[in-house]
C-alpha cells in the first residue's frame, strides 16, 4: 500500500510538472518587463521642415543654392521582442533652389529659380533602448539609433531664368547609391500608437543629368550629392 501511494504521489507530481511547464508563455527579454512600448508589425509616417544644403556642380558655370523645404517619409517595419526593428523606407523631398546662371548667349548673368526633389527608397535597421532601464518609471519611452542604406533620384525641376524660360535644366538623374543614420526617442501613446521624434542625416553619391548642349543648355554635367539634415517628427500604428 506505501509502494502504490508513493507511486501514484510519483506520477500526479510530474504531471503537474509537465502540465504547468506546457502552458507557461515565453519569458520576455528582462529590459522589456512591465513595459507599455509595442511589438509586432507597423506602418508609419514622418515629416520635416528641411531641404539639402548648397550644391556645386560639374560641367556648370554656377553653382546651386537651395532654400528649406520639406521631406515626407512612409515606413513599414516590424520591432521584435528584443528592441531591434528591420524597416522598409520611401523619402520624398522637396526644396526651392535658386542660381546666378550666365546666359549662354549674351553672357549677362541672370537670376533662376526653381525646384529640386529627391526621391528614395531605404532598408533600416534601429535599436530601441528602453528608458525604463535606468528609469523604471518611464515605462513608455525608448531611445532609438540606427541606420539605412538605399537608393535615391534626384530632378530639377525646371531651373528657369527670364530669357531662358522654359528652363535651363529640367530632368531627372538615374538613381544612385543613398544612406542615412538616425537617432531619437520613441513614446507610446497607447498599446497601438507611438510618436517618434529625433535627428536625420540623409546623403547621396553625386548625381549625372543630361542637359541639351548650348545655347539651349549647359550639356551633360554632375551634381555633387545631396546632404540633408533632418529634425523630423511622426507617428507607428502597430497591428
Amino acid at each position: 500500500a506505501s509502494g502504490s501511494a508513493s507511486a501514484g504521489s510519483s506520477s500526479g507530481s510530474g504531471q503537474g510538472a509537465t502540465s504547468g511547464s506546457g502552458g507557461a508563455s515565453p519569458t520576455p527579454p528582462p529590459a522589456m518587463k512591465g513595459s507599455l512600448v509595442a511589438h509586432g508589425l507597423y506602418a508609419a509616417l514622418s515629416g520635416a521642415d528641411a531641404g539639402p544644403d548648397q550644391a556645386n556642380a560639374r560641367g556648370l558655370p554656377f553653382g546651386i543654392r537651395y532654400d528649406d523645404g520639406y521631406s515626407l517619409s512612409a515606413q513599414v517595419g516590424y520591432r521584435t521582442c528584443w528592441n531591434v526593428r528591420p524597416e522598409l523606407e520611401f523619402n520624398y523631398f522637396d526644396s526651392a533652389h535658386k542660381a546666378f546662371v550666365p546666359n549662354v548667349v549674351t553672357a549677362v548673368g541672370e537670376r533662376a529659380g526653381g525646384h529640386t526633389q529627391l526621391s528614395s527608397f531605404m532598408a533600416n535597421a534601429y535599436y530601441d533602448w528602453p528608458l525604463m532601464r535606468i528609469i523604471p518609471s518611464a515605462r513608455r519611452v525608448t531611445l532609438y539609433i540606427g541606420s539605412g542604406v538605399g537608393t535615391c533620384q534626384s530632378r530639377i525641376g525646371g531651373l528657369t531664368s527670364a530669357s531662358l524660360a522654359p528652363g535651363v535644366i529640367d530632368g531627372s538623374s538615374p538613381y544612385v547609391f543613398a544612406y542615412q543614420i538616425r537617432a531619437g526617442v520613441n513614446c507610446a501613446i497607447t498599446r497601438r500608437l507611438e510618436f517618434f521624434a529625433g535627428y536625420r542625416f540623409f546623403g547621396t553619391d553625386d548625381f549625372r543629368f543630361d542637359s541639351p548642349a548650348p545655347p539651349v543648355g549647359f550639356g551633360p554635367f554632375r551634381l555633387e550629392g545631396a546632404e540633408v539634415d533632418i529634425l523630423e517628427i511622426g507617428f507607428r500604428l502597430f497591428y
